[in-house]
């Protein structure tokens, strides 16, 4: 699947390229960006757990209207993990939980100007001239793979092990607000804040005696810096 993903990135970006090619100007930005990305774990008897991760998005887009973008892009959403520990009477629980958010893709809707452009009737700052402002809404294709291992204990004997995996594809949203800065005539630097919304929502869960259980979901933060040449 992560190859599939990969694939369809460089076939869209493939045929922005061409496009250029045709109809210089079609691609108006393209970047990459690196990010820290973050999610909320239940802390209820958790012994230990990594709740963030470095990640990396590439991404282009291209004028729809004035201001107004259509940007594609990948995103590396994260790995984490977490280990637990608790008793519910004479019962003892061990688990072990990993989530697999590192495989994603997303289309979304970018309004983007600089300061000096939305202050256009105003004499600006030379400074702020330079300063970009957007924001974004978009839909989010991710990959989800998802792993519980448990063992059970009854007064300190062992009564058997329990888990579950999953490991499927979906669609959720995001939005996004960022800050830029303009270095010479092409270059900006870029600052931005993601939100995610329920990534992984709705992936079957097959637990060992042979139920399933959908996975609730989870909103990952990102916060990331990068570049973005300007064509």
């Amino acid at each position: 699947m992560t190859k599939t993903l990969l694939s369809l990135l460089v076939f869209v970006l493939t045929l922005y390229y061409t496009s250029v090619v045709e109809a210089e100007g079609l691609i108006s930005y393209a970047g990459i960006n690196a990010h820290q990305a973050s999610v909320d774990i239940d802390e209820f008897g958790a012994i230990s757990k990594e709740d963030k991760s470095i990640g990396f998005g590439l991404f282009a887009g291209t004028r729809l209207y004035k201001k107004l973008y259509l940007e594609l892009g990948y995103k590396d959403l994260g790995k984490y993990t977490a280990d637990y520990d608790f008793t519910v009477g004479s019962f003892r629980l061990v688990e072990s939980h990993k989530v697999d958010f590192s495989q994603s893709i997303y289309a979304g809707l970018v309004l983007k100007s600089s300061i000096g452009e939305m202050l256009d009737d105003f004499e600006v700052n030379p400074f702020l001239e330079n300063v970009y402002v957007h924001v974004a809404l978009g839909a989010l294709f991710w990959q989800a793979k998802l792993e519980m291992d448990g063992t059970l204990y009854d007064s300190g004997t062992l009564l058997s092990p329990y888990g579950a995996t999953g490991d499927d594809t979906g669609f959720s949203h995001y939005y996004e607000f960022g800050l830029g800065y303009r270095l010479g005539k092409s270059f900006v630097l870029t600052l931005t804040v993601n939100s995610y919304v329920d990534v992984g929502k709705g992936v079957e869960m097959q637990l060992r005696d042979g139920t399933q259980k959908e996975y609730a979901g989870m909103d990952v933060d990102t916060v990331g810096l990068g570049f973005t040449y300007m064509f």
